[in-house]
């Protein structure tokens, strides 16, 4: 694990920064997204969106070490209504919800719980893998 960089969005100083955090695929590996999380709502003075967030990248995370198993790369960006919460994999498998998961399963559920916290989510290919993303409104 690497501590998180902080680089501008942009070059204008008073652009709020992106929080960049690469990781392993280890069982400590969304903890440590959730601390980057806690950082961000922290400086960035949002707050009331801090719990719903911490819930979103713990699935995207574990997702990617689960299926992936890849280095991961967790980026968020505040914009001007939203935080954005992007995890980059190696894997080119796009995600998939569950269609139906029965009451007994114990897993299945990560995605449609990030469709139901967030405004917006999907995957992006890339050339090294894929971007899962998802937004939050900021209130």
């Amino acid at each position: 694990m690497t501590r998180p960089s902080v680089e501008p969005d942009h070059p204008d100083a008073d652009v709020a920064p992106v929080l960049r955090l690469r990781l392993e695929p280890s069982s400590g590996a969304a903890a440590a997204a959730r601390r980057l999380v806690d950082r961000a709502c922290s400086e960035w003075h949002v707050q009331a969106i801090l719990d719903p967030a911490r819930l979103v990248v713990t699935e995207l995370v574990s997702n990617a070490v689960r299926h992936a198993r890849t280095q991961i790369q967790v980026t968020l960006h505040r914009r001007a209504h939203e935080l954005r919460i992007e995890v980059h994999d190696n894997s080119p498998e796009s995600p998939r919800p569950a269609k139906a998961v029965r009451s007994t399963s114990e897993g299945g559920r990560g995605l449609i719980v990030v469709a139901a916290l967030t405004t917006a989510w999907g995957a992006t290919h890339t050339a090294t893998g894929k971007i899962v993303w998802a937004t939050l409104a900021l209130t």
